[in-house]
């Protein structure tokens, strides 16, 4: 009786003074928010071919913890990042669905899955034979020479070939890739790993195919690599300053590092290349992009390692277009053989980096190739002409999301004909 009376006044006791709460009677602690996440990539894939997709996502109350990439469909990863996944479709693919999925979860448990669908195609029966050739084992430091071979079909004509590296630690090429034969040093590595490359052909008609080759590189060189670190990741503005600030050390010394772009992200212009501290403008975008960069570092015997930073560009509220502000040609009148300038002023009314294109607008006249059409000054030479002809020419000014346009003639005239 008097066990039951004492836990029954305790009882009450805790009740009064709220002794059943976690937070002392203040504002209840905000639930957690899931965090957000979106894919881009192709919406089509050829049987064979490869394709990338950027991931862009954010935690509005906390930080993205993980990232985990699935597949479902004929696909197979070539190579992934937290923010980058390359797949390629299999040779044997036919018509159907696949996708990609990114599942993100946050610092606090939270998780959100982002899905992109894609539609897979056959392999033109008319794609060119490619052949990289057979896979390899060879020793770390050695020189490594891949021999492929393309063949097209129906009386057409190989017109283009190239040698790109897929995955693995980056080779050192020697020489050129766009030819049936490509030398690399193999890298030094830490552990035995496997490096892929792929020889790509494309033939008169446009048909397009490669093939991968496998090169496992063995560790033998008693040689830890560069410890490297490219830093945090950034998520900034379009218009804005980005710093970049890489690490490395090593058992020995560091004698080189190198920043640079990712090859499936947007170009951006880094202000240096062969320094740890290193920026760029993030370009004007339409929606919420990423860039990764990469920061390499190579010891005094000749390791080297790398690490990647991801910088995600928002597009700002309103962004207005450039605008050309006068182009025209110099000479307005010429005759065949006369080199004429082209010459273009633009401007940005937010006062951000511009890019410019001259390209010749399709009224028939014979095309003319354009000297430094990547500039505000290009130039043309015109051909002998045999009556007079009107070229037509385009100035573009872009400040990486919206673009400005001039369009110019030039009158051409034969050379018997007074100018």
């Amino acid at each position: 009786m008097w066990r039951f009376s004492i836990l029954t006044c305790l009882v009450m006791f805790l009740a009064a003074c709220g002794g059943g709460s976690d937070n002392g009677g203040g504002s209840p602690v905000p639930a957690n928010q899931p965090p957000t996440a979106s894919l881009n990539g192709p919406a089509n894939l050829v049987a064979g071919n490869e394709a990338s997709f950027q991931l862009t996502a954010s935690d509005k109350d906390g930080e993205i913890d993980t990232v985990t990439w699935s597949l479902e469909g004929a696909l197979a990863v070539v190579s992934e990042t937290d923010t980058t996944l390359r797949v390629r479709a299999a040779d044997t693919a036919t018509e159907g669905q696949a996708a990609v999925i990114a599942l993100v979860s946050d610092d606090d448990g939270a998780s959100v899955t982002a899905r992109l669908e894609l539609t897979l195609t056959a392999m033109p029966v008319d794609a060119p034979q490619v052949d990289a050739g057979p896979d390899q084992s060879v020793d770390e430091d050695t020189v490594v020479t891949l021999q492929g071979s393309a063949t097209a079909h129906h009386g057409l004509s190989i017109r283009r070939l190239l040698w790109t590296q897929r995955s693995g630690p980056p080779a050192v090429i020697e020489g050129a890739s766009d030819q049936n034969q490509l030398q690399f040093i193999a890298p030094q590595v830490n552990a035995d790993a496997e490096l892929i490359f792929a020889l790509e052909a494309e033939d008169s008609a446009g048909n397009q195919a490669h093939d991968p080759v496998t090169i496992t590189v063995h560790d033998v060189i008693a040689n830890p690599l560069p410890v490297v670190d490219a830093g945090a990741d950034q998520t900034v503005n379009s218009g804005d300053n980005v710093a970049l600030m890489g690490s490395a050390s090593d058992d020995g010394t560091v004698v080189a590092v190198q920043w640079q772009v990712h090859p499936d992200s947007p170009p951006v212009a880094l202000t240096a290349t062969d320094q740890q501290a290193s920026g760029f403008t993030a370009p004007q975008v339409t929606e919420s992009t990423a860039i990764t960069l990469q920061f390499s570092a190579t010891d005094d015997l000749g390791g080297s390692s790398s690490d990647t930073v991801t910088v995600t560009v928002l597009p700002l509220p309103s962004n207005t277009a450039p605008r050309v502000d006068d182009a025209y040609a110099d000479p307005g009148v010429a005759s065949g053989g006369d080199t004429v300038a082209l010459i273009g002023t633009a401007s940005d009314p937010e006062g951000d980096p511009l890019t410019y294109q001259w390209t010749q607008l399709d009224n028939g006249a014979p095309a003319l190739a354009i000297e430094g059409a990547t500039q505000t000054e290009a130039s043309i030479t015109l051909p002998d002409l045999d009556d007079g002809t009107e070229f037509l020419f385009r100035l573009t000014a872009s400040d990486g999301a919206l673009e400005g346009s001039h369009d110019i003639a030039l009158q051409g005239t034969p050379r018997s004909q007074p100018s």
